[in-house]
């Protein structure tokens, strides 16, 4: 297809500051898709750009945004990377990661799968989902056109134009709205009734059978023995269970997305036969860190996204180092075939290593060639996010360093509260905080009220991504932001995470708990009634959060509010 021709189904798109469009992927319902290159990062990108017809129709914008904020926020080897959003005059575009390979829908379409290719996809598309769901998202059009394949084979999955997240409101999840393909949905989501993320799963018993058989089963739900036999006869019996608990037609009997990358975790890694029963699989899913050890982590290994042209090889971003840091050192990688050693030293002992999200539990490691993610956590310390793409032509030796965290003086403290109660913050006022958490908070909150999109995604993601692997101070970070949006310092809006960070002895999140506690008292800038019942436990984590290290600021409270001894 030459460019001009391309051109024509978005008037303008050619005007997309700093990409050259090449031509017109794929033209669908919400928007067309473009292949372009980067000129500064000299890459190849896919814009999707909403319909020029939908432009002025309120409910596809929001859809058609809400793919770009779902997406921009996730980070997974097997979804697919936003890099960017932004306006056309009235038209919004994402700007996404390019993926050459084609759908799945079209390789089946050219060839049928092996038994051991429809389970490796079929693991990596329930990982994606798990993740998805995990935080509150669900697909809602699983189906193998919106599963991309990159040139080495790895699943993509795409489309997140009519996702849901859960608890959303609106007149896109209203009930008796059908969104989502014919053919793939749950018999709930075609009905138009209440769903959950068991919809997706649904799609996704479709899709195996698919995979494995080269067709939809001929009947579905799958309400009884006879149906369960008619799969056995169409697909390996051993997946013909899982299938079976997919297609239930009560969705609060379908497996969960995690549930079935366990089941398939045997098929992938060994004999179709080591299936087990998804109600088994919540027994082993206790017991996954020690498969990570092993077999497992060669295979989260071997899904990484390939090397973007313009990708320095064997580079990673770096913060500078502070004296007495904790050192986390990467020897230069060597190339074995196709393959890469990884071989890295913890400094302090207790540092945990992700490697692409699977805990590294020994120093070295066999990666693939192409794009990885490096996250180092430790308790005391800030956490950090590197990403490298080696080669086997350079050698480069990576370097990360861990600062000890630091708590601020009672005057900078109080300086940051004014400025999160404030309407507003200043360039300024931010710097003005050098305690790096609550310049963080601080930071996504000026970019949120500035507008800056792009920055203010990938600040927010890192914080999100830090905690998720148990950083004490992106909990912090997290929690403050939330509760800059909300206005006030709620009790009822403190996470797990916030609350895990206080009992690791983080004295921040014991300080910033207590707060929540003071507010729960009173609204008032005075102190607090000290017959109030959450008095003694407001009392209490002040005396921790002073016990951790914050003695200053602790004690200021505890004095002003006349907490006992």
């Amino acid at each position: 297809m030459d460019t001009s021709t391309s051109l024509r189904a978005t008037p303008g798109i050619e005007a997309i500051a700093g990409y050259r469009i090449k031509k017109l992927l794929d033209q669908g319902g919400m928007g067309g898709v473009y292949l372009a290159e980067d000129e500064n990062l000299e890459r190849l990108v896919a814009i999707k750009v909403i319909n020029p017809e939908l432009s002025e129709h309120p409910e596809a914008k929001r859809r058609f945004t809400r793919e770009a904020l779902i997406v921009a926020a996730f980070q997974h080897a097997n979804i697919v990377t936003v890099y960017a959003s932004g306006w056309l005059g009235e038209k919004q575009y994402i700007v996404m990661e390019y993926v050459s390979g084609g759908t799945l829908g079209q390789r089946m379409s050219a060839e049928k799968l092996t038994t051991e290719a429809a389970a490796r996809i079929a693991y990596q598309m329930a990982d994606a989902l798990a993740y998805s769901h995990e935080r509150n998202v669900i697909h809602r059009d699983f189906k193998p056109n919106n599963v991309l394949l990159r040139d080495d084979n790895t699943p993509v999955l795409s489309d997140f134009g009519v996702a849901k997240a859960i608890g959303t409101r609106g007149s896109e999840t209203a009930l008796g709205m059908v969104i989502g393909s014919q053919g793939y949905m749950a018999p709930e989501q075609a009905l138009g009734r209440a769903i959950t993320d068991r919809v997706d799963i649904y799609s996704f018993g479709l899709v195996l059978h698919e995979m494995l058989a080269g067709e939809l089963p001929a009947r579905h739900p799958i309400r009884t023995a006879e149906d369960k036999r008619a799969l056995g006869r169409t697909v390996p019996s051993a997946f013909a269970d899982l299938i079976a608990r997919c297609l239930h037609p009560e969705p609060e009997e379908r497996p969960s997305a995690a549930d079935c990358r366990s089941m398939l975790q045997g098929a992938v890694n060994a004999k179709p036969r080591a299936l087990v029963s998804w109600r088994k699989g919540l027994a082993v899913a206790a017991g996954l860190g020690a498969v990570i050890a092993g077999g497992a982590l060669a295979l989260r290994m071997g899904i990484m996204k390939p090397q973007v042209a313009g990708e320095t090889p064997a580079t990673v971003s770096s913060a500078p180092a502070g004296a007495g840091g904790a050192t986390l050192a990467a020897a230069p990688p060597r190339a074995i075939g196709a393959r890469l050693t990884l071989t890295v030293e913890r400094h302090p002992p207790a540092t945990k290593i992700f490697v692409d999200g699977t805990e590294l539990p020994g120093s070295t490691i066999d990666l693939a060639g192409g794009r990885h993610e490096i996250v180092a956590v430790a308790p005391g310390y800030y956490g950090d996010i590197r990403r490298l793409a080696p080669s086997s032509s350079d050698a480069i030796p990576i370097s990360m360093s861990l600062l000890p965290t630091a708590l601020p003086p009672a005057g900078e403290a109080q300086k940051f509260l004014r400025l999160a109660d404030s309407p507003t913050v200043t360039l300024a006022d931010v710097q003005s905080v050098s305690e790096q958490t609550l310049h963080t908070a601080l930071q996504l909150k000026l970019l949120r009220q500035s507008g800056h999109a792009i920055k203010l995604e990938e600040l927010a993601h890192r914080s999100q991504r830090l905690q998720r692997f148990g950083d004490t101070r992106a909990a912090v970070v997290e929690f403050l932001v939330d509760a800059m949006r909300a206005g006030q310092l709620s009790h009822a809006a403190t996470s797990q995470p916030l609350n895990a960070a206080s009992d690791a002895g983080d004295a921040m999140a014991s300080l910033f708990v207590a707060l929540t506690y003071r507010n729960s008292i009173t609204q008032a800038a005075s102190a607090v009634a000290t017959t109030h019942p959450l008095f003694r436990t407001y009392c209490q984590r002040l005396g921790l959060a002073a016990s951790q290290g914050w003695t200053d600021i602790a004690a200021e409270y505890r004095r002003r509010d006349h907490c006992p001894d």
